[in-house]
């Protein structure tokens, strides 16, 4: 027993010869809010888009437009179908 309060008290002169700021150490921040409250606009802007268009639905609302689109201009009517996709579909590019 005597031996562990030798320990402490050669501990505590060591902890007393630190500086003060090593006996408190500071509070822990969010590095994420305090980046994010550094952003311009530009790059906030950036961010929000970023966080919509990497959606599921964001995904699945730009699949259905693609297949109906494609689904119109392949299936339509002749005179109601892209003018576009027809040139591409029948091999022949020039202007119509």
């Amino acid at each position: 027993m005597r031996q562990a309060t030798d320990l402490e008290s050669e501990l505590g002169k060591l902890i007393a010869m630190l500086p003060e700021r090593a006996h408190r150490p500071s509070a822990a921040r969010n590095v994420n809010v305090q980046h994010q409250a550094n952003l311009s606009p530009l790059e906030g802007l950036a961010v929000l888009v970023t966080e919509r268009v990497g959606t599921m639905g964001f995904f699945l609302i730009i699949f259905a437009w693609t297949v109906i689109w494609l689904g119109w201009n392949m299936f339509a009517p002749g005179t109601c179908a892209s003018t576009r996709f027809r040139r591409l579909s029948c091999g022949c590019l020039s202007p119509t």
